[in-house]
């Protein structure tokens, strides 16, 4: 079962055996009830606030100070031509009283010619210039085609392409990432207003590189590949009236350092809370802005993608957005992240893009996210092995950084005493049952791993004895922000962050969950139960009638 957070409606899973306990929303903060009933008080949580501050915003943007005068380059070519000209039949006209009829010739001849050079070298100067600095461009034209992005997550930045006849909607994965669904919203550059909203274009039907899951295995975050794109090929009327073009996308051997950039997006920012006037998703969102800067780097290595460094400033809320060459008005890469300190703040310069032209493959021949979930789902459906084995699991990509936590647990005095590999069912729901080994009391930590990065999993729920004997903290879980990830808990005492301890022979009933882009996934993963002595104990539910033991 799943309900939402009663703070930012993000979805979560529920137990009944869990009505009562907290359950800390991964992305506000917010506590709210594990069996989906009333939010318990709140209390505050600096580490759960820091952590959302922490995450990168989205949103749009806007232009400081005058709109740039459009420079007419035949009016300028005529006056110059003018000037040079009236200059040159005025100094003909002194020399010809001067010297003599042949000397005045070949002078005047020699005038002229040189007049002709000034001409031809002032008009190329002025090409160039009119090249270089495109003071003439009507930047809304080109605003048009990059509408803002939302869900529940927040906002983002997109761009409209053309290719073989198809219109493509383009972004950054990590933008779609976790949502069910996104809009894109094309607003007015003039005053911002909504000319056209698509509606619920599902996070499943996004297609993503060909390398996507390749890549996730090797790599968490895999940034190199965070792209994404939609066909809205069925909504070309409403785009093309209005007035919405495609912009052309740059060949990636084309970029080169020191060449002028501009970022379009939709920049995040709470001062822009005084200008929503009513308009829920231009709340805390500028409707456009335009960042302008160099190249100035760019990395080309095999098999990946071209990685574009620029001194455009683009910030949150960009992510998604085309970093557009000056010269050609064609898009050279994709704005994808900033660096950040350790405090968080960005760091100056330090603003990187992924080269365009790889959402060709995309658009061409990358895989929908719905195919990957159904790799996902498939490998959740074969058969598992007996409990006990983990060979499996030691062929993960999630598994060498499992195995380091687990020689550092046993080195703080935890003995693992059971281990196995399990799926979630059909109702996308995973029990693994264990009966404490003791001797004696014991202290209990469960530990969950996913076989795919691509899979957030959650410890949903513990109990002992199938009532809910005792609480647990943990790592990871409903607190996770990043996917294929191990997740752990502690079993603790009811109201406390003690941990807890259990006698042996107390049956212990655990339940996993595990979501893809937000839903609620079937998925293979692998649980293992440690246990370490304890003077603490909390037995397992006292039989009919009986008094149950005290817990101190």
């Amino acid at each position: 079962m799943t309900s939402h957070c009663h703070n930012c409606g993000l979805e979560y899973l529920v137990a009944r055996a869990n009505a009562g306990k907290t359950v800390v929303c991964r992305r506000c903060g917010a506590q709210n009830d594990g069996g989906g009933g009333a939010p318990p008080a709140q209390s505050a949580d600096p580490a759960a606030e820091a952590r959302r501050r922490a995450q990168p915003l989205s949103g749009a943007a806007f232009t400081l100070g005058e709109r740039p005068r459009a420079v007419d380059a035949r009016r300028l070519d005529e006056a110059y031509r003018v000037a040079v000209e009236s200059k040159v039949a005025a100094e003909v006209a002194a020399q010809r009283e001067a010297d003599g009829g042949a000397a005045r010739l070949i002078k005047a001849l020699g005038i002229v010619a040189a007049s002709i050079a000034v001409l031809i070298v002032g008009a190329v100067l002025l090409v160039n210039h009119l090249r270089a600095r495109p003071a003439g461009v009507e930047w809304a034209k080109y605003q048009l085609a990059v509408p803002q992005i939302t869900s529940d997550l927040g906002t983002g930045t997109g761009f409209v392409i053309e290719d073989r006849g198809v219109l493509w909607l383009v972004t950054n994965f990590h933008v779609i990432e976790g949502a069910r669904a996104v809009d894109a919203i094309f607003r007015s550059p003039a005053d911002g207003s909504v000319l056209f909203r698509l509606p619920g274009l599902a996070a499943r039907d996004f297609r993503v590189h060909p390398r996507f899951l390749e890549v996730m295995e090797i790599a968490p975050d895999a940034r190199e590949f965070d792209l994404a794109a939609v066909s809205i090929e069925a909504f070309r009327p409403q785009i093309e009236r209005i007035g919405v073009e495609p912009l052309e996308i740059a060949p990636s051997a084309d970029l080169a350092v020191g060449t002028r950039v501009v970022a379009l997006g939709h920049v995040a920012s709470r001062a822009f809370d005084l200008a929503a006037d009513g308009d829920d998703e231009a709340r805390g969102v500028a409707t456009h802005s335009l960042f302008d800067g160099l190249i100035s780097g760019v990395r080309r290595a095999s098999g990946k993608p071209t990685l574009v460094q620029t001194s455009a400033n683009f910030s949150d809320g960009c992510s998604g957005g085309p970093l557009m060459l000056e010269d050609s008005l064609e898009v050279a890469a994709v704005a994808t992240w900033g660096e950040r300190n350790a405090d968080g703040s960005e760091r100056a310069g330090l603003k990187f893009a992924l080269a365009a032209d790889q959402v060709l493959d995309i658009v061409r021949s990358g895989p929908a996210l719905r195919a990957v979930r159904e790799s996902i789902m498939a490998a959740a459906a074969e058969p598992t092995p007996p409990a006990g084995v983990v060979d499996e699991a030691r062929g993960w990509s999630t598994f060498a950084g499992f195995l380091d936590l687990l020689r550092f647990l046993e080195r703080e005095g935890w003995t693992v005493t059971a281990r196995g590999i399990a799926a979630t069912d059909g109702a996308r729901l995973g029990s693994f049952a264990h009966r404490v080994v003791g001797p004696g009391s014991v202290e209990v930590a469960v530990l969950a791993l996913p076989r795919d990065r691509a899979v957030d999993l959650d410890i949903v729920d513990v109990s002992v004895g199938g009532a809910a004997g005792a609480t647990w903290s943990g790592f990871g879980s409903n607190l996770a922000v990043a996917h294929g990830e191990v997740v752990g808990a502690l079993l603790t005492i009811p109201g406390s962050d003690v941990a807890a301890s259990l006698l042996a022979g107390s049956d212990l009933s655990i339940s996993i969950g595990t979501l893809f882009l937000g839903e609620a996934i079937d998925a293979r993963h692998l649980v293992v139960v440690l246990e370490r002595a304890t003077g603490t104990q909390m037995g397992p539910p006292a039989p009919s009638g009986a008094k149950p033991p005290a817990t101190p």
